[in-house]
């Protein structure tokens, strides 16, 4: 995730705030905070292969995709973006 852009000659200097801020916490939060930040994209990354799996790669269009890209030529969906955008509405 990028959450700042600086210029190159200003990057060191940014470096060291970035690293001071951090230093000041206590290591156990520290520690415990990223412990949970990593299992948490794990859970969501697991997640995610699985509506791959389980649900995306079982429908026609995903099919019809991959054999498009094999034969080097557009897919013929059978979904229309106005229904799929739908689940996206709630």
């Amino acid at each position: 995730m990028i959450n700042l852009v600086i210029a190159e000659d200003a990057l060191e200097e940014e470096v060291k705030e970035f690293v001071n801020e951090i230093v000041r916490h206590s290591a156990v939060v520290l520690r415990l905070t990223t412990k949970a930040t990593i299992e948490g994209y794990v859970t969501i990354l697991r997640r995610i292969g699985r509506i791959y799996l389980e649900e995306l790669m079982k429908t026609e269009d995903a099919t019809e995709g991959l054999k498009a890209f094999l034969e080097n030529r557009l897919p013929s969906l059978t979904q229309s973006r106005a229904a799929e955008a739908s689940i996206y509405r709630g």
